[in-house]
């Protein structure tokens, strides 16, 4: 049944890694210029590995297993970053801003309660839309404040 179509299924393969691919190498070029054309604050910036090399540094002064919440406050200290920057994890997760301020933090969570980031739901699968972690803004005020 497939004898006649194995040279078919193999360039269909082949068309499709080639565009995954390219893709692949899009997103790297479009998320990369990003840091170059703004020049934001944070680490030097790696044009192939974006800030992925100085997480590795980080990583391996530390003890092992280090909480990955903890990598952007070793980076401040070990580059004396001011107390916003921004870090290119990409491809492992989208470009972040680091907030280490407690008044510019609350400019985001206080003052102008931000929505939250739609991958919220990728980091917990498991979780429903009631549960007040994953809750937005005005469902998670109403759960905090008082009758």
């Amino acid at each position: 049944m497939w004898q006649g179509h194995h040279g078919t299924l193999g360039w269909s393969a082949v068309v499709l890694v080639v565009t995954l691919l390219i893709r692949f190498f899009y997103q790297l070029y479009f998320w990369r210029s990003l840091f170059r054309k703004y020049k934001l604050p944070g680490p030097p910036h790696h044009p192939i590995w974006g800030h992925l090399h100085w997480s590795v540094k980080v990583v391996t002064t530390q003890p092992r297993r280090i909480a990955p919440q903890s990598i952007p406050v070793h980076l401040q200290k070990m580059l004396d970053l001011p107390d916003m920057f921004m870090l290119d994890f990409w491809p492992l997760g989208p470009p972040s801003i680091v907030v280490m301020d407690p008044d510019i933090a609350s400019q985001f969570v206080v003052k102008r309660s931000m929505p939250k980031h739609p991958g919220r739901f990728k980091s917990l699968p498991h979780q429903s839309l009631a549960n007040i972690v994953l809750a937005s803004c005005g469902r998670f005020h109403g759960a905090h404040s008082r009758p």
